[in-house]
């Protein structure tokens, strides 16, 4: 993985206005422009990241691989500790909450 700065950008003109510009610069470059709304940009770096083997930068790490590996599933056999651990709580909460619900329901009727 090379170091990389990584920048989602957005250009306006006015306030009341939706954006001109949503895109990506890497290492002041545009690298995607276009891209019409945050999320997709959100979305497009994570996959730019990925595709091009950019290291995250260091203050989104755990952001970033949660997104890569958790929700994405790319590379999701190789957690990081903290990553796994979110991921156990994550499981433990569904679990949970599907239970309850069953309860509920069973009480309902």
């Amino acid at each position: 993985s090379q170091k990389s700065s990584m920048k989602i950008y957005r250009i306006k003109t006015n306030v009341s206005e939706d954006p001109e510009d949503i895109g990506i610069v890497v290492d002041g470059v545009k690298t995607l422009t276009a891209l019409k709304n945050f999320p997709r940009a959100c979305s497009m770096l994570v996959g730019l990241t990925y595709a091009v083997d950019l290291a995250y930068p260091k203050e989104l790490r755990y952001t970033f691989e949660v997104f890569q590996k958790l929700l994405l599933e790319l590379d999701s056999s190789k957690l990081s500790p903290k990553v796994t651990s979110l991921k156990n709580k994550l499981l433990y909460f569904l679990d949970y909450m599907h239970r309850y619900y069953e309860v509920l329901l069973l009480c309902a009727f």
